[in-house]
C-alpha cells in the first residue's frame, strides 16, 4: 500500500508540474492571433500595373503572380509543406531598369534601320541619275514683257529670256506667236538664237488680219529641241489681249 501511494502521489504531482507550464508558457508566450492573414489571390491584381519584366519572371521561376485588395503584387510559388512562399513585386511607377534600356535598344534599332533604308533608297537614286541632266545645268527659257502695239498696223513684241545655264546649241530653238482672230487662230513661228545664262532676244509679230481685241499665247521652246535639255517647261507659255483704238 506505502509503494501504491507514492505512485499515484508521483503521478499527481508530475500532472500538476505539467499543467503549470502550461499556464506558464501561456503568459509568456501569449495566445495565438484569431485574425488570419489578408488573403493573397490573382483575381486581386491589376495586370495593367505589373511590368511585364515581372510577370515574366515569375513565371519563369515557376509562379504566380497574386495580390491582396490594398493592391500590393507578390509573386507566389509553392513549398515543401503544401503551403506557399510569397515574395513581393513592384506594382505601376517606372518600370524594371531592365525593361526600359530593353525597350530603348530596340526602338534605337529599328531607327537606325530605318535611316539605313532611306539613305539605300538615296545612294540608288543618286547612282541612277549620274549622267542625266539636272534642274542645274538645264537652260529655262521664259517669255516676258509682252506688248501690243498702238494700232493694228504695228507689231507684237515680247522678250524670250533664258534664267537657266548656256544653251550649248548653234541651232537655238524656237518660239511661237498664236492670234485668235476673227478668221481663225494664225501661228507665226520664229528662230532664236542660242542665249547664254541670263541672255535673250527680243521677238516681233505683225498683228494680223482680224486681230482687234483678240487674244492670243506666245510660247518659247515649242520644239523641245534646246540643248541641255529644259526640264522646266511649265513656265513655257503666256498669253495676252490686244486692244487697237479705231
Amino acid at each position: 500500500m506505502r509503494r501504491l501511494r507514492y505512485r499515484v502521489r508521483a503521478v499527481a504531482m508530475r500532472s500538476a508540474r505539467v499543467g503549470a507550464l502550461v499556464v506558464l508558457s501561456t503568459l509568456v508566450l501569449g495566445s495565438p492571433p484569431a485574425s488570419a492573414l489578408p488573403r493573397v489571390t490573382p483575381a486581386n491584381c491589376d495586370f495593367g500595373k505589373i511590368s511585364n519584366a515581372a510577370l515574366l519572371a515569375c513565371n519563369l521561376e515557376g509562379g504566380q503572380i497574386a495580390c491582396v485588395k490594398s493592391g500590393e503584387a507578390f509573386c507566389c510559388k509553392k513549398n515543401d509543406i503544401g503551403g506557399q512562399d510569397c515574395e513581393a513585386i513592384r506594382v505601376g511607377g517606372r518600370p524594371e531598369d531592365v525593361e526600359v534600356t530593353l525597350g530603348a535598344i530596340l526602338q534605337s534599332t529599328q531607327t537606325t534601320a530605318r535611316l539605313l533604308q532611306q539613305l539605300t533608297v538615296k545612294v540608288d537614286a543618286l547612282v541612277s541619275s549620274q549622267g542625266e541632266p539636272s534642274i542645274c545645268t538645264s537652260v529655262d527659257f521664259v517669255p516676258e514683257n509682252i506688248t501690243c502695239p498702238a494700232s493694228p498696223g504695228g507689231n507684237l513684241e515680247w522678250t524670250a529670256y533664258n534664267e537657266g545655264s548656256s544653251e550649248t546649241d548653234a541651232q537655238g530653238t524656237v518660239a511661237s506667236t498664236k492670234f485668235d482672230t476673227l478668221n481663225g487662230p494664225v501661228v507665226v513661228h520664229t528662230n532664236i538664237p542660242p542665249l547664254a545664262a541670263g541672255g535673250s532676244a527680243i521677238v516681233k509679230v505683225p498683228i494680223p488680219a482680224g486681230c482687234n481685241g483678240c487674244t492670243g499665247t506666245v510660247a518659247v521652246n515649242t520644239t523641245n529641241s534646246a540643248t541641255p535639255i529644259e526640264l522646266i517647261v511649265s513656265n513655257n507659255i503666256a498669253s495676252f489681249k490686244c486692244l487697237f483704238i479705231q
